[in-house]
């Protein structure tokens, strides 16, 4: 049975900042789970993207930036 969990992105004054849909493929999941899930999808998200500014959870350190901005 498949379900879809959509998960909001919230400032504190309740204003939805995002939101996006997890289509989820069985009965339990985990936090871990979750979480890799969000991570894995955003970076699809921005790789299609590629030239958008990145909104994800987890941010790119400069490094990383440098790195991409350079190739």
């Amino acid at each position: 049975m498949a379900a879809t969990l959509t998960i909001r992105d919230e400032a504190l004054s309740g204003e939805t900042l995002q939101s996006w849909a997890l289509e989820v493929l069985t009965e339990r999941l985990t936090v871990r789970e979750l979480i890799r899930s969000r991570v894995y999808q955003e970076v699809q998200d921005y790789n299609v993207q590629q030239g958008q500014v990145y909104h994800g959870l987890v941010q790119p350190e400069d490094t990383e930036k440098t790195l991409t901005a350079g190739s």
